[in-house]
């Protein structure tokens, strides 16, 4: 038997265990067997309820902690736990479908250089690498060096990414000029589907017929600036005839907020304060007119984003999001903001005055969102060892 292909994925918020389990299926589909390895925290989890798995995939519980997602600490803990499974796994080949923490960890921290020296290549998935950044001031030139110092620290590895700027755009560009490979592409899979109409999507949301809906599909958190356009429902400006709706948990640190929204208008907030199953996720997007897909921390480009696409709701970013505009101008559905509150009303104006692309730009948007989200191209890639 040859040895194992395994998945190691030591965080559980968010989607990240779907993606890790979309790895792990995809590995299923040729010759080794495939071990999933997760942190022990996630059994039970709503999260893992939702995970769904060929037969063929082995989970591995692991008593391990976590730390910040993209922390030196969480890059650590993960190199750790590398070593002992591949101590116990001999031979097998490791996949990390999270591996920012890792490389920032190689360049700040000496006992990652250590254990890295000692461990067999791997395939290392990046969501966001600095070194795709261009440099447009000494703040972005700094951040584009460490990415090339990171990508120089695992050259010994198979690099990807999720990022189409950094692999397929202009995110190629600088690591090339720095001496390094920049991280080939890894297609998103869009696995998820409502099974519903529009009509039905927004009944099930709660969606009134006749209100103009800014859909943010995920956690309600300042990562995905929930912060910011909950100010915007705030504001006197806001749209009559216009609903935000945040479809995921709601962090604490903006309940206060969001229960006093709901309480002073409730004709402008509708909340889901739950992990929403992949049919409801996928829901989000049928029933939207705009979708929140502001990640302003992140550098590289969100499932949200896609998901949008593929439902042609025009989806509503970050300026200062780079990956994001690239991302707008080839698929065909963005409108870049700020993050004022004046300055997201506009974009909301935008997305009800613009007009629908013309057949030949419908057509062009589509061939780069099926190339982007290939699953044959997904599984060669993941299977390609």
């Amino acid at each position: 038997m040859p040895p194992p292909s395994v998945i190691l994925e030591l965080r559980h918020t968010g989607h990240t265990l779907g993606f890790a389990a979309e790895i792990a299926s995809a590995a299923a589909t040729g010759d080794r067997p495939v071990v999933l390895a997760l942190n022990a925290a996630a059994r039970g989890s709503t999260q893992m309820a939702e995970v769904d798995l060929p037969d063929a995939v082995q989970i591995r519980w692991l008593d391990a902690g976590n730390a910040d997602y993209l922390s030196v600490e969480q890059g650590l803990l993960e190199l750790r736990t590398i070593a002992e499974l591949l101590r116990d796994l001999e031979s097998a080949r490791l996949s990390l479908p999270t591996a920012d923490a890792l490389l920032h960890a190689l360049t700040r921290a000496p006992e990652a250089r250590e254990i890295e020296r000692t461990l067999p290549p791997l395939d290392l998935i990046v969501h966001w690498p600095l070194a795709a950044r261009v440099p447009t001031g000494l703040t972005t030139l700094r951040e584009a060096l460490g990415g090339a110092a990171e990508l120089r620290a695992v050259r010994r590895h198979r690099v990807l990414t999720v990022d189409p700027y950094a692999a397929l755009g202009p995110g190629r560009v600088f690591p090339r000029l720095a001496g390094v490979r920049p991280p080939a592409f890894l297609p998103h899979l869009l696995r998820k589907q409502s099974g519903m109409t529009r009509d039905e999507a927004r009944a099930a949301l709660g969606v009134p017929d006749e209100r103009f809906a800014v859909i943010a599909p995920g956690d309600a958190s300042p990562r995905k600036a929930a912060d910011r356009l909950l100010a915007a429902v705030e504001s006197p400006g806001w749209p009559t005839n216009t609903v935000a709706v945040f479809a995921g948990p709601v962090a604490e640190p903006l309940r206060p907020r969001v229960d006093a929204a709901l309480a002073a208008t409730p004709d402008r907030l509708i909340v889901h304060d739950r992990f929403l199953d992949p049919a409801e996720f996928a829901a989000c997007f049928d029933a939207a007119d705009a979708v929140w897909a502001v990640t302003p921390s992140n550098r590289g480009i969100s499932s949200t984003f896609l998901y949008a696409a593929r439902a042609h709701a025009p989806a509503i970013v970050a300026r200062s999001h780079r990956s994001a505009r690239w991302m707008c101008n080839k698929v065909g559905v963005g409108v870049p903001t700020d993050l004022s509150p004046p300055a997201i009303l506009a974009s909301i104006e935008t997305v009800r005055t613009t007009p629908p692309p013309t057949p030949a730009e419908a057509e062009r948007h589509a061939r780069f969102l099926a190339r982007i989200t290939d699953p044959a191209e997904h599984r060669r890639v993941v299977l390609d060892a």
